[in-house]
């Protein structure tokens, strides 16, 4: 089952930082006036019907931003109202389609700050990301990807870094063999000039093309011969991919492309707490360490260090809330897994196609990736807006914040603290699950919180931090 879905009815959430607190742990935040991205791998790539691949922006102000990709002669000047979102549409030909190098960086630029989201998307398969300004960038990251299996062929694990100067080098480190010949575990070292892009796409590994390795835990290191090393971008996600259960690698089930802007590791926290996605059977958290000494615990109980895959990073099915702590910066990940699946490989009901009438209690979604914060890193006020070209059909927040918080947090202006409930095994803090419509909200509090947006229709699904 492929996922329901057209593009023109394609439900995007933009998150509009207004205020931000410390989103990083250096205090800076995902609004800027300097950009650097690129587009990854799409399954459905094809020059006849080619993917969409759009940029949405934003800013609390007026203001006028420019969207550049020089190699293509391509070049976007728009006008941006506060508080309103101006798509553009990118050249079919940035699109990254092999491994290698390319000179295909997208530059955005503003006068004052903006806040911008990528999103690629073809038929029924999409992924989109949050995009850091060029001063949240780091020089050390890790590919976080997934298991990867998939109903189509030809579906892989990918990574790209994009220079954001001149004489960028770069030391990549693959977990995985290569499509492009590179092996597993051996470092290689490449130059990049500012807008190229390298990018590595994972090697197939049975003869229908549907499974490939996943490249989660290859490093991506900046790294200088005179001793200046300098900043860059990193993306990961998969071509196509499903998520099932821990214990199966299926081929047929509900595929989707995963595209996100991974995080820095001088960015990772060390206190985490996760809630459930609302109206799905289970999701899946996967636990990533920025260092195999790190002592994790979760819920109160060390995980043990066999548990965890290449020493990096530990995967459990979750129908509850966690208290994820380590004595080392660390990163977590949920993730929404395939429409129809229940926790323990089970089946859970699902409706027969989008047209039928909904009912309690069927499974509506789809495979998605969320990088959450930690609890180091929290904002006081955010506005959110949908769009009203809507297949999803249930969208939601997931809020976590201290308790002393519960009282004054709002959505829209109205209290909503009764739909709060204490954390179990940390009562310092309280957590919920809210629903909403399709329109702006905005969520705003006296302390501190973390949030994620999501929201489910049929075999469809997004979801951001």
């Amino acid at each position: 089952m492929s996922k329901a879905k057209h593009p023109f009815y394609f439900v995007f959430f933009f998150l509009l930082i207004l205020n931000f607190g410390n989103i990083y742990a250096q205090g800076s935040s995902n609004k800027g006036t300097d950009f650097w991205l690129g587009y990854g791998t799409h399954q459905t790539h094809n020059s006849n019907n080619p993917e969409k691949m759009v940029l949405y922006i934003t800013s609390d102000v007026t203001t006028t931003a420019t969207v550049e990709v020089a190699s293509l002669s391509f070049v976007r000047t728009v006008n941006i109202v506060a508080n309103t979102v101006i798509e553009v549409l990118i050249d079919f030909g940035a699109h990254l389609n092999d491994e290698g190098k390319y000179n295909l960086g997208i530059h955005v630029t503003s006068l004052r700050p903006i806040v911008v989201y990528s999103h690629i998307y073809q038929n029924t398969v999409s992924g989109a990301t949050l995009v850091l300004p060029v001063n949240t960038l780091g020089k050390d990251y890790f590919s976080i990807n997934y298991k990867q299996a998939s109903n189509v062929p030809d579906s892989r694990s990918y990574f790209f870094v994009v220079a954001v100067e001149d004489n960028t080098e770069v030391e990549i480190t693959p977990t995985q063999d290569t499509k492009g010949g590179w092996k597993a575990n051996t470092t290689y070292k490449i130059n990049l000039n500012k807008g190229e892009i390298y990018n590595v796409l994972g090697a197939i590994t049975d003869q229908t093309g549907r499974t490939g390795v996943d490249l989660t835990g290859s490093r991506i290191k900046s790294v200088s011969s005179t001793g200046i090393c300098k900043k860059i971008a990193v993306f990961s996600g998969s071509s196509r991919l499903n998520i099932t259960c821990l214990n199966t690698i299926s081929t047929t089930n509900s595929s989707d492309n995963l595209f996100q802007q991974v995080y820095p590791t001088a960015t990772w926290g060390k206190t985490f707490i996760t809630a459930p996605l609302k109206d799905r059977n289970f999701d899946v958290i996967r636990i990533f360490k920025s260092d195999p000494t790190a002592i994790v615990s979760l819920n109160g109980t060390i995980i043990l260090n066999a548990s965890f895959i290449n020493g990096l990073y530990h995967d459990f099915e979750s129908q509850a809330t966690n208290v994820i702590t380590s004595d080392k910066p660390i990163q977590v990940i949920q993730y929404a897994v395939s429409q129809g699946r229940g926790i323990n490989c089970t089946t859970v009901q699902t409706r027969a196609n989008a047209l039928a009438p909904a009912l309690a209690g069927q499974d509506l979604g789809d495979p998605e990736m969320i990088f959450l914060n930690p609890l180091e890193q929290t904002l006081t006020q955010i506005n959110m807006y949908s769009t009203p070209n809507a297949t999803i059909e249930k969208h939601f927040i997931n809020v976590i914040v201290k308790k002393e918080g519960v009282a004054s947090f709002k959505v829209d202006g109205v209290s909503v603290s009764a739909s709060f409930s204490p954390v179990p095994g940390n009562s310092s803090y309280s957590y919920a699950q809210l629903s909403v419509v399709v329109g702006t909200h905005t969520l705003i509090c006296n302390e501190g919180f973390n949030a994620i947006a999501y929201g489910f229709g049929f075999a469809d699904s997004y979801g951001y931090a």
